[in-house]
């Protein structure tokens, strides 16, 4: 496994660094999204949990279903950097509802700008599965695995919401403005995630080559 990482580093340094700041915005929104709906709406937890609940389960599953089918699309086309290339625009299309859903005066529409956002940043975990898939091969592929599972925890869980926490705490320093500073953690994270998805494209289709013909 090591020396499989030392081979791909120029591959795997900047995919894992996309990933992470996927990951970031993700948990951190799980972690505060139901505090910010309560102090920007006024909504009760119940209201919260039922409605932020559904909206996560019907826009999580859609959205790595359809993941996984644009994976399998540009794989057809003959993309062999199909679930980097998807990553990195699933980040980018994941900004906007996120950074405008706080700011929303209509509850509705936040609702909305929030399913469209989780549609989209919900498939990081299936896509960093493929993407590790690809650049893997059987004797290493189970290893890297574990080693993206706890690269996303040890930095996306822990670092997400504390980042949040951070902004809300010590750039706006009013704890209603929590919007506010997931929309901030969203505008940081997202670019660099698709910066980082960028770089490693081509890196990306020469880890494929490499693996293939050996």
């Amino acid at each position: 496994i090591f020396s499989h990482m030392l081979t791909h580093k120029r591959t795997l340094i900047p995919m894992f660094l996309g990933l992470i700041f996927m990951s970031l915005i993700f948990y951190s929104f799980i972690f505060w999204a139901p505090t910010m709906m309560v102090r920007t709406y006024g909504l009760t937890l119940s209201e919260i949990g039922l409605i932020l609940g559904l909206i996560t389960i019907f826009s999580s599953i859609s959205g790595t279903i359809l993941a996984g089918v644009t994976v399998d699309y540009l794989r057809g086309k003959g993309y062999k950097d199909a679930p980097v290339r998807t990553a990195m625009f699933t980040s980018l299309l994941a900004l906007p509802p996120i950074a405008l859903a706080p700011f929303m005066e209509s509850i509705i529409i936040s609702w909305v700008f929030i399913a469209f956002y989780l549609f989209f940043i919900s498939s990081f975990a299936p896509l960093g599965l493929l993407a590790v898939s690809g650049v893997s091969s059987g004797r290493v592929k189970g290893q890297l695995t574990a080693i993206y599972a706890f690269l996303i925890m040890v930095f996306g869980l822990s670092i997400g919401p504390q980042l949040t926490a951070f902004f809300s705490d010590f750039v706006f320093q009013d704890a209603s403005r929590l919007g506010w500073s997931i929309s901030l953690t969203a505008i940081l994270v997202l670019p660099l995630s698709a910066l980082f998805f960028w770089f490693s494209l081509p890196r990306y289709r020469d880890s494929v080559e490499r693996i293939i013909l050996r």
